[in-house]
This record gives C-alpha cells, structure tokens and sequence, in this order.
C-alpha cells in the first residue's frame, strides 16, 4: 500500500524553507540537489532518509540537511569523484578533511557540500537493510519523483541512535502515521530476538513492530542505554552492543 505522506508536497516544501531560515541557513533547492546527487551517482538507486523524510511522513524534524541512503560502494566513488575533483564543481568537502567520513558498526557517512548546503551521504552497515530501503523506496510524483525511506523503515533507523532527539522523532512518526494511515496502538507483547543483519526485521508485520515500539514505550524504557536484554527492545535487531548510532558531527 502507498503511505500517504502527512504532509503535501507545497507544505512540505514551505516547512523546509522555514525550517532553514529559523536556522539562519541558505534556502535548500531540494530537487536540483537530488539531481546533483543522481548525477554524482550515476543515477544509483537512492533513498532519502533522516530529517526530510520525517517531515514528509511526519511533519516534524529536527534537523533540515539532506541524507541520503546509498550502496556502500556507489557511496565510496561518490566521495573519491569529488575528492579527486572530477565531480561538478559545487560539490566540496568539508575542512577539516577528516570530518568528511565517519563509521561505526551500523552506518558510514560521507559529509558533503554542495553549494553550501549539507549533504550526507550514507549507507548502512547491514547490506540487506540498506538493500531494502532503497528497493522499497517511494516515489512522490509532487516532488518530481524524489524517492523516501518508508516510514516503516524510517522508524528503525531511529530507533538506533539512541539519543533524546530520536525518540522524539519515533514518537511524532508513529502518532503521525496512527493518524494517517491507522498504524496499531496495541500494547502487545512480542519478541523480536533476531538482529537486522539476521532478518529479524523482516520476520515481523509493520504493525508488529510498531507495537512493540509503543509498548517499550509505554514502560519508559531508556532507550540510551548500551546494553538492553529486553528481547523486544529495537536495539536488539542490531548484533552488536557497542555503537547503536548515526556518527555524530562535531
């Protein structure tokens, strides 16, 4: 079924500009960025994730760069095309240049700019989750045919920074789509034992595993917490306990 965004595409469109100018930054032009990124790509499959697509299926951000989900070898030559200056040239790299690229167990990120404007490239660690966010992804005809994270899985990669933004973020997306789209508000109990890199979250409905989210919530788990031996906890579809978060800037 085709998730019906919270907000339409003029709206959209009007809250990123004044996301920006309440953060004193340039205006962002969203679709010609996007075909920049195509361009630099080769026209590699690609999904917009993190802020912009909270405020499409959400209406809320809390961040207004552009991240974009790719392969991890189209995210590698992306980087060297415009470190070795045979990109466009409005792309550049942050300085210090070691600020450009940072990885932990879950994700890598490069750190762009394009004319000014914050782009990060990005690709997880678990190829079948990056796999299926960006074979999964859905097109908006309003946008040009700019192509977003499902909310579903916009939701799981929330849930692996845990930090108080995200939750936040996870909260607004599942009232959100409650609303739109009548996502479950059960409280049930369920197990999800299994890691991304294992399939665990392919084994469980949306619904779920969205029920789970809510009912985790519901007992006021922390959720910034490193290890959690709660079988349903989000961080458990991550094998590994050490770093469950997107690479923070500095």
């Amino acid at each position: 079924m085709f998730p019906e965004p919270a907000l339409p595409a003029t709206s959209f469109l009007r809250s990123i500009a004044a996301s920006r100018v309440a953060l004193d930054k340039a205006p962002m032009k969203l679709l010609d960025i996007v075909q920049r990124v195509n361009a630099l790509t080769e026209g590699a499959p690609y999904a917009i994730v993190d802020g912009l697509a909270q405020i499409l299926w959400a209406r809320k951000t809390y961040t207004d760069d552009l991240d974009v989900a790719l392969g991890s070898s189209v995210l590698h030559a992306a980087h060297e095309s415009i470190e070795s200056s045979r990109a466009e040239h409005n792309w550049s790299l942050p300085t210090p240049l070691d600020r450009a690229y940072e990885s932990n167990d879950v994700f890598e990120v490069y750190h762009l700019l394009y004319a000014g404007a914050v782009v990060d490239l990005l690709s997880f660690r678990d190829m079948a989750f990056t796999n299926e966010i960006l074979e999964t992804a859905i097109a908006i005809p309003e946008l040009g045919g700019l192509r977003f994270i499902r909310p579903e899985l916009l939701i799981v990669t929330q849930f692996i920074r845990p930090d108080v933004r995200a939750a936040i973020a996870a909260i607004d997306l599942v009232a959100a789509r409650q609303i739109k789209a009548g996502w479950t508000s059960s409280m049930q109990s369920i197990g999800l034992v299994s890691s991304v890199g294992k399939g665990g979250w392919k084994r469980h409905s949306n619904t779920s595993i969205l029920s789970a989210v809510l009912r985790e919530w519901s007992v006021s788990h922390n959720v910034s917490d490193q290890v959690c031996s709660t079988t349903s906890c989000p961080k458990a579809w991550f094998s590994s306990s050490s770093t469950r978060r997107k690479p923070a800037r500095s």
